[in-house]
Parts: structure tokens; C-alpha cells; sequence
């Protein structure tokens, strides 16, 4: 009897990548496992890429940093990818990401690193500055070196576990390009919040622009195009500075302290010109008795980079068109065609719990009732949606916040 041999093998090189153009990233992967032949024409530096897709979540762990596992849920088709073997996060927090990137942070040396947790690829980044100007962070190290617990210099200020420092003194960290392009860091007990540079080899960490006392940075993005970063801050002023950190442009001035009632983003629109999105957030009590703040809408501003005719802080928009927005406290703003990413819908903004907020809520006793605000704003319709019961099926935990990942194997 003859043997019939498989013969998926034999796919020519150019099929092979045309379908892989029409599957997601998890499809992908599991292309490469099929066989030999498969794995090296996939696995090549001119690798094909998969269609774009709806980015996954990144779940809070049960078990904290201690596993080297993480999982992922992707919204639309309610799949959820788990990772049950990656060492390179064993002992570390999620503090951000970038396209397929995701930084590490290690809680006791401090150290960040960007990984693509589906290529494994790894590089490192300095140790987190604590002696910038105007930094008062102050750490206290072990005889080996190592963190061990830290304080702001302000006397009346309580000290404070290490482990906890990711939570209070980072605020965000974003990536340019990866993975040898420049990195910001937006850092700081309380308040000012220090912008500092790096990229890795770097040896440290240098000072970034600075704003006036009681107007602190909320959000930083990099735009490839102009080749700049576009900082914006709680009074709505938009600034620009190149990768050195110099160069500062201001773009709008910004308004009074009423600004600062609403957590505040930066995008990059594909026409040039940038947006400044406000979340506006409320307070609801939970039957337990506990209060908690929820978005219930966002305001978005359009403006000229040159600085021209944008007021205050640029022009009110009502309407996204056939773009979506994905926001949160931890990973990089994203703004994309809604019609090239399948589960998305065309003037929405997708949202993940924002970093103040989700760290008052962790804190809070046994008895509290987990909740996650992560889910959609319709800007032409103003309503909102929420993703909670469908994340309370996957994490039973609230923190560290949830995160938006953008799977990639370029």
C-alpha cells in the first residue's frame, strides 16, 4: 500500500506568504510550527507580515510578577493567548509598549527592558534616574547594590517598599523607534513630572524639557514623520522637542487649572496635524460602599504642529471619521483606520484604565469589588461601553492596569 506523505511542504515561497498576509499574528505563529520547511521560509529577516488586527489586552496576573507567564485577550473574538513559558519576565512588571514591544521593568534593580514576548527579543535600557534636578526621589540600596526602599525628599512624606516604586514614581515610558531609538521617560513622586531620555547602551539617563511649577506632563508620543516627541500637560499645553530632548517648540499654551479636572493624551494624526484628547471621568459608589471613578466621555482638540490658529489648546472635534483611537495609562496612544482593523469601529476610542487611577483603586482592602475601566467612547454618538464583565472572565485581579499590545513579529 503506498504511504501518503504530506505535502503542505512543498508550498511554493510566494503562496505560503500570501496566505500568511490574510491571518492574524496567533495564526502566524502557529504556521511556523508546522514544519521545517515552513518555519525557515517564516522565520526569515524579510518576514511576511500578518494582516493588522485589533490589539490584544495585556491581563493583570493573579499571581503578580512571580510567574514567567503572562496572557493576552483579544476583544473582538473573545480568544485568549497564554504564554506559560517566557523567564524574561519572571520578576518584573508591565510598565508599557510599543507596536509589538512591551517594557519590563525589574521591581528590585530598577532596570527596564523591551521585549516582543512572540519573538523573544530582548534589549536592555538604564536604570531609572533618581538624581535628576528637581528629581527629590531619594532611594536606599542594600550592601549588593540593589534597591531597597525609597522616599521623596519632603521629610513629611512616608517611606516606601521598592516594589511599589514602579507604581509611584513612573508615569510612562515611551518608545520612538525600536529597538535602538530614543526612549522618554515621564517620572516623579508627586509633582513636577521629570521628562528624561535614554536608549539603549546608554549609561544613564538625561534631563528632558521642563514646564512651570504646578503644570506637570500627562502624555508623550513620538511622531516618526516630524521626527519628534509632542508632550502635552494638565493645563492642555501641547509642547515639541527633537530626540535630544532639545529644541523646544511650544505649540499651544494651554488654559487655567480647570484643565486638570481630566487625564489628558497626544496623538498623531496620518494628515500632520496632532490631537489632544481630554478623558472625562465621574464617581459612582459600589454596593460594598466603596467609590470609584468610571470615564463617562472624552473631548478631543485638533491642532496645527506649527502652532498656528490653535488657541488655547486647539479646535473641538466631534467626529473621528474613519479612524479609532487606543489610549491608556501605560501604553503608547495609537490612532489607526478603523476599516484595516477587523472588530474595530470607525470613531471610537478604545480605552484602559489610566495609571492615577488604577493604583488608588489596587490599594484598596480584600473586600473590595475588582473593576476594571477599560471600554469603547463613541465620539459621534457620545456613549460608552465597557469590556469589565468579559475581563472579570479572564483576571480576577485590578492591577498592574491593563495594557494595550499591538502583536508583531517585525
Amino acid at each position: 500500500m503506498k504511504e501518503n506523505k504530506p505535502w503542505w511542504n512543498l508550498l511554493q515561497e510566494d503562496l505560503l506568504c500570501s496566505i500568511v498576509g490574510r491571518l492574524a499574528i496567533a495564526d502566524y505563529t502557529r504556521m511556523c510550527a508546522v514544519c521545517r520547511e515552513w518555519n525557515g521560509t517564516l522565520s526569515r529577516e524579510t518576514k511576511p507580515n500578518p494582516r493588522p488586527e485589533f490589539p490584544w489586552l495585556l491581563l493583570p496576573s493573579n499571581s503578580g510578577e512571580l510567574t514567567a507567564s503572562c496572557s493576552f485577550l483579544s476583544i473582538p473574538d473573545r480568544r485568549r493567548y497564554d504564554f506559560t513559558s517566557l523567564p524574561e519576565v519572571s520578576g518584573r512588571r508591565w510598565i508599557g509598549s510599543k507596536d509589538g514591544w512591551l517594557v519590563t521593568l525589574d521591581l528590585i534593580s530598577l532596570q527596564p527592558r523591551i521585549l516582543n514576548p512572540l519573538t523573544r527579543e530582548e534589549f536592555s535600557l538604564p536604570c531609572l534616574p533618581t538624581n535628576l534636578p528637581n528629581d527629590d526621589v531619594k532611594i536606599s540600596r542594600r550592601p549588593d547594590g540593589s534597591a531597597h526602599e525609597f522616599w521623596d525628599s519632603d521629610p513629611s512624606r512616608d517611606e516606601y517598599p521598592i516594589s511599589e516604586f514602579a507604581d509611584i514614581y513612573l508615569r510612562k515610558i515611551v518608545l520612538s523607534t525600536v529597538p535602538f531609538g530614543v526612549t522618554v521617560l515621564l517620572c516623579g513622586i508627586v509633582y513636577p513630572v521629570t521628562i528624561a531620555l535614554a536608549k539603549p547602551g546608554d549609561n544613564g539617563w538625561s534631563q528632558g524639557p521642563k514646564r512651570r511649577q504646578y503644570d506637570y506632563f500627562e502624555d508623550v508620543v513620538f511622531c516618526k514623520n516630524a521626527g519628534k516627541f509632542y508632550v502635552v500637560t494638565s493645563c492642555a499645553a501641547v509642547l515639541s522637542f527633537n530626540v535630544d530632548g532639545l529644541a523646544v517648540f511650544e505649540i499651544a499654551p494651554g488654559g487655567d487649572v480647570r484643565c486638570t479636572l481630566h487625564n489628558k493624551y497626544i496623538f498623531c494624526c496620518p494628515s500632520g496635524l496632532l490631537l489632544q484628547v481630554w478623558r472625562v471621568l465621574d464617581y459612582y459608589y459600589l454596593p460594598n460602599g466603596d467609590d470609584r471613578s468610571m470615564t463617562v466621555e472624552f473631548k478631543l482638540y485638533k491642532m496645527n504642529p506649527d502652532g498656528k490658529g490653535n488657541g488655547l489648546y486647539g479646535v473641538e472635534v466631534k467626529d473621528l471619521g474613519d479612524q479609532c483611537l487606543f489610549l491608556g495609562g501605560r501604553n503608547s496612544s495609537r490612532l489607526m483606520v478603523a476599516e484595516n482593523i477587523h472588530g474595530s469601529r470607525a470613531g471610537c476610542i478604545y480605552f484602559t484604565e489610566d495609571l492615577p487611577e488604577a493604583l488608588y483603586y489596587s490599594e484598596k482592602t480584600s473586600s473590595s469589588i475588582p473593576f476594571m475601566d477599560v471600554g469603547w467612547f463613541d465620539v459621534r454618538e457620545r456613549k460608552v461601553g465597557r469590556y469589565f464583565p468579559l475581563l472579570m472572565a479572564h483576571s480576577r485581579s485590578n492591577w498592574p492596569a491593563p495594557i494595550w499590545f499591538f502583536p508583531s513579529i517585525v
